[in-house]
C-alpha cells in the first residue's frame, strides 16, 4: 500500500465517523475485513512507519506540554491519535508541533487510539485466524527522553505553553 492510499483510508474513516473519535476504530474495522490479509498487513506497516516517523524528542516534549505524558506508554498512543486525525494534522505534529495549539484536539484520545490500532490486529485475526506479523518501530538514534525541562519546552513551544499551561 502506498502512503496516499493509507492516508485516504484514514481520512475516509474520519469523515464517516463525523469526527467522533470513539467511532473511528469501529468504522476502520468495518473497512478492513472487506480487504485481503495482505492489504491489512500493508496498512499496519504504514501505520507503524508513521509512528516511527513521529518518535522524536521534539514531538514528545510538545505532547508533554499538551498532556503531561512522560512515558513512551502514554506517548505512542497519542501518536496513534494524531495519525487518526489525518495526514495534515499528523504533518503539523511532525514538523511544527507548536502549531498543534491552533488545532482543537480531543480530550479522551488515548483510549480510542489504543483501540484504533487494535482493530487492525483484530481484523487480520478474523480473516486469517493468525496474529498479524509484527512490525517494529524504528526508534531515533539519539533515544527518547522522559526528562523534560518545562522552561526549555515553554521557550520552544510558546503557543502550547500558553494554551495548556503545563
Amino acid at each position: 500500500m502506498d502512503e496516499n492510499k493509507f492516508w485516504s483510508l484514514i481520512e475516509k474513516v474520519k469523515v464517516i465517523s463525523k469526527d467522533d473519535i470513539a467511532l473511528r476504530p469501529h468504522v476502520l474495522k468495518n473497512y478492513l475485513p472487506e480487504s485481503d490479509p495482505a492489504f491489512i498487513e500493508s496498512f499496519n506497516q504504514c501505520f507503524v512507519n508513521c509512528v516511527s516517523k513521529a518518535l522524536s524528542n521534539k514531538l514528545k516534549s510538545a505532547v508533554f506540554l499538551i498532556k503531561g505524558y512522560r512515558s513512551d506508554y502514554d506517548f505512542i498512543p497519542y501518536i496513534d491519535y494524531l495519525i487518526s486525525e489525518g495526514k495534515s494534522i499528523f504533518e503539523v505534529a511532525l514538523h511544527q508541533p507548536d502549531d498543534l495549539a491552533d488545532i482543537a484536539l480531543a480530550k479522551n484520545e488515548s483510549y480510542v487510539a489504543i483501540e484504533y490500532r487494535g482493530v487492525v490486529h483484530e481484523a487480520y485475526e478474523e480473516l486469517t485466524d493468525l496474529d498479524i506479523p509484527d512490525f517494529e518501530f524504528i526508534f531515533p538514534t539519539e533515544g527518547l527522553t522522559n526528562d523534560f525541562n518545562k522552561f526549555v519546552s515553554s521557550r520552544e513551544f510558546p503557543k502550547l505553553t500558553e494554551k495548556y499551561g503545563n
